[in-house]
């Protein structure tokens, strides 16, 4: 220790200025390695964005210390978030450097951050600088000059929402579609992963996986076993099916090991004729629909060569005799080709219709 004195809760006052200080000046001398937006994500979940937007004027770590302190997060009585935040960040040399001031603890599990915290920022020290274009890239247009990786994950983390617990897995998925070949492990909302482990004890692990390797073998006879009884009662007890107690081809059989459950396949659908039907009727719709039109098309031609035979002979000193005589003309010629054309397509439609019941009469 220090030349400060250690009561009985913690370290003295003046050994705790002095940890923070020297705990300050090692993450400031390696901001250009990215340390100091390194523990503004790693504190990402302990101070709110209006401590951040302070803080981010100087970008001093000590200023991040305080900002914990005052949160209640951090104190002399308290320096777990300290050996915590060395462990999470991988400063080794932080620790050996704060030995004489920072007591150690008999609890060496990871317990001032989330398990959803842990996570993010191991697989942010994983990615490439190439990922980290591809990222930028795919969030960004245009591609924002961020000053290291743990920017970026400040900025959709915190300022644009991108990043959460509830989100995380979404994240992973848009990664995956740009051809990022990312290997993070899925997140679980519901639970209080603040006391989880960075790793789970290794006798509870071997255990686990000795247990699942050596599975009684007598189990999985036995539920075999107990399926195959039940099946064979079912087909033995007459059932509503048939007489003799075999399921009809409509009847699908379900086993969950010594239960059969008879489930009804769903209503058959909408027949088919029906279908064909409603075609039939609509193609006659849209055939009567163009009838009409041809219809009142001759009609009108019609009707303007009689209105411009009057007009011709009413203003025969108005208008000259050619030209009254040549759209009497047109609009005759027009009106009968129209007229010539329907009952020709009429007369092709009642042979089609005469071959069609032919046929179907032979076929009969």
């Amino acid at each position: 220790m220090s030349s400060g004195t250690r009561d009985d809760q913690g370290i003295s006052q003046d050994d705790y200025k002095i940890l923070n200080v020297k705990f300050s000046s090692w993450c400031d001398d390696r901001s250009h390695e990215g340390l100091f937006n390194r523990l503004k994500c790693t504190y990402s979940d302990l101070l709110d964005n209006a401590t951040f937007s302070r803080i981010n004027k100087d970008k001093k770590t000590i200023d991040l210390l305080n900002a914990l302190h005052a949160a209640g997060r951090l104190s002399r009585n308290n320096l777990k978030l300290l050996h915590d935040t060395i462990t999470i960040t991988n400063q080794v040399g932080l620790r050996e450097e704060l030995e004489n001031l920072l007591p150690p603890l008999s609890n060496v599990e990871i317990s001032s951050f989330t398990q959803h915290r842990q996570t993010v920022l191991k697989f942010f020290s994983n990615l490439s600088d190439k990922d980290v274009d591809s990222i930028n890239a795919r969030f960004n247009d245009p591609i924002k000059q961020y000053s290291d990786r743990w920017d970026m994950l400040f900025d959709l983390e915190k300022c644009r929402g991108i990043i959460d617990e509830v989100k995380w897995n979404k994240f992973i998925e848009d990664l995956e579609k740009i051809g990022l070949k990312v290997k993070a492990p899925a997140q679980t909302t519901g639970q209080n992963p603040a006391h989880t482990t960075a790793q789970a004890p290794a006798h509870i692990t071997q255990a686990s996986a000795h247990t699942t390797a050596q599975a009684p073998a007598h189990t999985t006879q036995a539920s075999a076993q107990t399926t195959a009884q039940a099946l064979a009662q079912t087909t033995q007890n007459p059932g509503p099916d048939l007489p003799d107690g075999r399921l009809t081809e409509n009847s699908v059989l379900l086993q969950n090991e010594d239960e059969v459950i008879r489930q009804d396949p769903p209503e058959n659908p909408r027949p088919r004729e029906s279908n064909e039907e409603e075609e039939e009727e609509e193609e006659e719709e849209q055939k009567c629909l163009k009838d009409n039109w041809k219809n009142i098309v001759a009609i009108s031609c019609i009707v303007l060569a009689f209105v411009f035979a009057i007009l011709a002979i009413v203003l025969r000193e108005s208008i000259p005799a050619v030209i009254g005589n040549n759209i009497v003309v047109f609009c005759s010629i027009v009106g009968l080709i129209i007229v010539v054309y329907k009952m020709a397509t009429e007369k092709k439609n009642e042979n089609k219709e005469r071959n069609k019941k032919y046929t179907t009469d032979d076929s009969t």
